[in-house]
């Protein structure tokens, strides 16, 4: 059916060891607000993370976008400065710059962008996930952890806005405007993460729903209109810049997997909240399906997706606990995660025939 190189067994291996390892020898913490949460034990979290970070690191010609990367020419401390003051995603060249400084060799780059981003999502995974083991499963079956193979500057950006997503919970707009322009940084695209902040404290309800879907349903047939206001804001013409992603729809598998959160919500899990943290993370996910559902016929558009499903990652812990009776969410677990792994082997073997190979396999 689908063939794969080991390496991704490998990782699938470490993953469901050192993740089970952290949740089933995780300490009990009381947080400030009286909840009680397993806090995963450091140490395994620790290998995993690392695990995930070096696979990435030294991956070799794998990620449609390898290359590019790979080859970036080094920009001069001024056009950095330059890039920076007028908004041209100067992050980016201020790290090809730091990549850099230790020889001119493109891998320095290419593990120096995975070590951040990988590292910023372990992190964030083992800081406020409730599930532990389950999270670290869907960052992978989800295609963030590979998607950043791709994409790199934007999963730079999504690793930022998932960092610093807690402070939509707090309501800090402030502190959250700041992390949405560190983001834009790196990927231009980012500033459209400040509208999650007016809608995702909003308790979820049917009427929600129905307006989440209006706006998507909305937005669909509103693209001409939209990538004007792209083409504004990059100052470039998308038609040329990114014409073969504009009006290609995006894999309905894809729109599919992000409505399980949605029937998850609306058939097992009760209409009644009982923290503000709930609340939000159920609305991450409900957000994340609607914005997929808006992008289906556009794979440009749909980039906006690796913002999105960030939080759904911590999201799905929510809902499971949510669910009343063990038995069925044991159950549910079971074929959400199932469901996602089948997503996961098609998409690696959609994207890249499965194919992996690291820098020393072909000389460093």
């Amino acid at each position: 059916m689908f063939h794969f190189s080991p390496v991704y067994w490998y990782v699938l291996l470490c993953v469901l060891f050192f993740g089970h390892m952290a949740e089933t020898h995780s300490p009990i913490v009381i947080r400030r607000d009286g909840s009680i949460w397993r806090k995963p034990s450091l140490f395994p979290a620790f290998i995993l993370s690392l695990v995930l970070i070096l696979v990435a690191g030294f991956r070799f010609y794998v990620g449609a976008d390898f290359g590019a990367y790979y080859q970036r020419n080094i920009p001069s401390w001024s056009q950095v400065f330059y890039n920076v003051v007028h908004f041209k995603e100067g992050g980016f060249s201020f790290l090809t710059k730091i990549a850099n400084l230790w020889g001119h060799n493109g891998q320095n780059l290419i593990f120096l962008c995975s070590f951040i981003t990988v590292g910023v999502y372990c992190r964030t995974i083992y800081k406020f996930s409730f599930m532990y083991l389950t999270a670290i499963l869907l960052y992978l079956f989800m295609g963030e952890w590979q998607g950043s193979f791709n994409a790199i500057r934007q999963y730079i950006a999504a690793a930022i806005l998932f960092a610093g997503h807690r402070f939509i919970l707090q309501r800090r707009l402030r502190k959250y405007v700041v992390v949405v322009l560190f983001a834009a940084l790196f990927h231009k695209t980012a500033i459209i993460m400040l509208i999650p902040y007016y809608i995702l404290t909003k308790k979820p309800n049917h009427a929600q729903l129905v307006r989440l879907a209006i706006a998507a349903i909305a937005i669909r047939f509103s693209y001409g209109f939209l990538f004007d206001a792209v083409e504004e804001l990059k100052g470039a013409d998308l038609a040329t810049e990114e014409d073969p992603y504009l009006y290609n729809s995006v894999n309905p598998l894809r729109i599919l997997v992000a409505f399980i959160p949605v029937g998850i919500y609306t058939l097992m899990c009760p209409k009644v909240f009982f923290t503000r943290e709930q609340v939000f993370y159920i609305n991450a996910c409900l957000f994340h399906s609607f914005t997929m559902l808006a992008a289906a016929g556009s794979c440009y558009l749909a980039r906006v997706g690796s913002y999105t499903s960030a939080m759904t990652i911590i999201g799905f812990g929510t809902l499971f606990q949510m669910i009343e009776k063990k038995r069925n969410r044991q159950a549910t677990m079971l074929i959400v995660l199932a469901l996602y792994l089948f997503y996961w082997l098609y998409s690696l073997h959609i994207v890249s025939g499965g194919r992996f190979q690291f820098n020393f396999d072909v000389g460093f």
